[in-house]
């Protein structure tokens, strides 16, 4: 599909984030759900302004599943307390 998505835990993300308010460098910081990859396929620049951003996170279980569904195991679902 050609959209990257970082496969980061909760704090692996809060780390980074941190790193880049630490570093005074701008971030954009994208959550991809299901509807947003729907919006990459057909859009090319919705899909240039996803893969431009610093950190993209799997936003629900959609996404994670259907990277699992193909043998991407690298995503994770988040724990809620």
């Amino acid at each position: 599909m050609g959209v990257r998505i970082d496969p980061l835990t909760m704090a692996e993300t809060v780390a980074a984030t941190e790193k880049f308010v630490r570093d005074k460098k701008p971030l954009h910081l994208m959550g991809v759900n299901a509807d947003k990859l729907n919006q990459c396929a057909t859009d090319e620049a919705i899909k240039k302004i996803v893969n431009e951003s610093e950190i993209i996170n799997a936003d629900g279980a959609s996404v994670v599943l259907a990277a699992r569904s193909v043998s991407y195991t690298h995503l994770t679902l988040p724990t809620i307390a």
